[in-house]
């Protein structure tokens, strides 16, 4: 579970956090006038949150890419009615042709 400490008091204990943080121990969250303002992890775990936010932004963006090359609902609903008006003239020309 990560815990939570004073940046005054981390500074004391700054190179135990970093021994801990690095052998797998849970992020230390510093605090600065009583808020929240860093986090320290390990290497290992910055690299695994590093590759997924690369990995999350480049789904975005071929996610992005993709709805930019999708036709809107209008303009489906414009096709499909365009393609209507195509078969149902040329059903009636050929009624038209056998009567």
């Amino acid at each position: 579970m990560t815990r939570q400490t004073p940046l005054d008091k981390a500074k004391g204990e700054l190179e135990a956090l970093v021994e801990e943080v690095s052998k797998g121990e849970p992020a230390v969250i510093l605090e600065k006038d009583g808020q929240p303002a860093a986090v320290l992890v390990s290497l290992a775990d910055y690299q695994r949150i590093t590759a997924l936010k690369e990995s999350l932004v480049d789904q975005m963006n071929r996610m992005a890419a993709y709805a930019a090359t999708q036709a809107s609902q209008e303009e489906i609903e414009a096709a499909i009615e365009e393609a209507v008006e195509e078969v149902e003239a040329e059903a009636r020309k050929r009624l038209a042709g056998t009567q």
